[in-house]
C-alpha cells in the first residue's frame, strides 16, 4: 500500500514539475517574441525612412 501511494505522489510531483517547466518555457518564448517584434519594428522604420529619403532625393533631382 505504501509503495502505491509513493508512486502516486511521485507522479503528481512530476506532473506539477512538468506544468511549471511548460509555464516557464511559454514565458521565455513570449519574452523572446517581444524582443523580435521590437527589432523587426525598428528595422522596418529604418527601411521606410531610407526609402522615403531616397525617393525624395530622386524626385528632387528631376
Amino acid at each position: 500500500m505504501k509503495i502505491k501511494s509513493l508512486i502516486k505522489e511521485n507522479n503528481g510531483q512530476l506532473s506539477g514539475e512538468m506544468i511549471l517547466l511548460m509555464g516557464i518555457i511559454i514565458v521565455i518564448v513570449i519574452i523572446v517574441a517581444n524582443f523580435i517584434v521590437e527589432i523587426n519594428s525598428s528595422i522596418n522604420h529604418s527601411m521606410v525612412t531610407l526609402i522615403e529619403n531616397g525617393r525624395d532625393y530622386a524626385l528632387n533631382k528631376l
